[in-house]
């Protein structure tokens, strides 16, 4: 049987107020050649039910029910179950845009890259002050082909590194060999996976383009007050990046903005969890 060209990995956990529309971007794309890995991870707002809507009325829609284990734990699950060539990630309450994995599709056919890179657009719902839509875009395009860490160290120079999993696919075959998996239990389990990744891959492109719909909204994880899971998944994240430096492996020039980063990581922490346990 001829193998996907993707797997689009969606965790849901009670975002039925944009579920429908997720979805709907999703089996709506110009490109067929795709499965959809729904993770319910424990919701309990009804998106059972429009999750099994939308995989009676199309057979690439799959769903993998869970208790609620959290956002790490899901996507690792979809990326055990997924039958694509490429990953890619999209969170329940954003989009896709329609021609997508149709551009993907054509970066990915000159080379077979371990990792594709691209552009996203921010929109905002009524409750959240508005923000540009391009506020997430990179200043160039990076054209060509690249090493993943020299990449890595020219986007993070220039202040345009973003490791957001959802702005990225990447070969299933090149996850796997890497052992590449989110850290469960813990909040902004992006920051470790791209960076893993980025540094691992041998062969990685830059489209400059927004492929994706990313949804501000006042509820989400990132606008969430402050909590002892952020300080801890913070710290956690500074001291891995550490880790990476003192294992080895990459160049000094690398080690310099991983460093770098997790010195602005604590740096982040110490301002903004000044006095909070005395508070508590």
């Amino acid at each position: 049987m001829r193998e996907l060209l993707f797997s689009v990995i969606i965790p849901v956990y009670n975002t039925r107020r944009y579920l429908q529309e997720c979805l709907q971007s999703a089996v709506g794309q110009t490109l067929e050649d795709a499965e959809f890995i729904c993770i319910d991870d424990g919701s309990t707002d009804g998106c059972a039910e429009i999750l099994a809507a939308f995989a009676q009325k199309d057979a690439r829609v799959r769903v993998i029910r869970q208790k609620n284990a959290g956002l790490s734990a899901a996507r690792n699950r979809g990326m055990e179950a997924a039958q694509g060539e490429y990953l890619c990630f999209l969170d329940s309450d954003d989009l896709l845009m329609c021609d997508a994995l149709e551009m993907m599709r054509a970066c990915i056919l000159q080379e077979r890259p371990d990792m594709v890179l691209f552009e996203c657009e921010v929109f905002c719902t009524p409750q959240v002050r508005e923000i540009p839509p391009d506020i997430l875009r990179r200043s160039r395009a990076y054209a060509g082909r690249w090493n993943g860490e020299q990449l890595y160290v020219d986007m993070y120079r220039a202040g345009d590194y973003r490791c957001m999993v959802w702005s990225q696919c990447m070969r299933r075959a090149f996850a796997e060999e890497k052992r590449l998996r989110f850290d469960a239990g813990l909040l902004y389990e992006d920051e470790l996976f791209s960076l893993r990744a980025m540094l691992a891959a041998e062969s990685v492109r830059h489209l400059y383009r927004p492929l994706y719909r990313y949804r501000q909204r006042s509820d989400s994880i990132v606008n969430s007050p402050r909590s002892l899971l952020k300080l801890i998944s913070k710290l956690h994240i500074a001291l891995e990046e550490a880790g990476l430096c003192v294992q080895g492996g990459i160049s000094s020039a690398a080690r310099f903005c991983v460093l770098d980063a997790a010195k602005g990581m604590l740096k982040n922490v110490r301002s903004e969890y000044a006095g909070y346990f005395s508070d508590a």
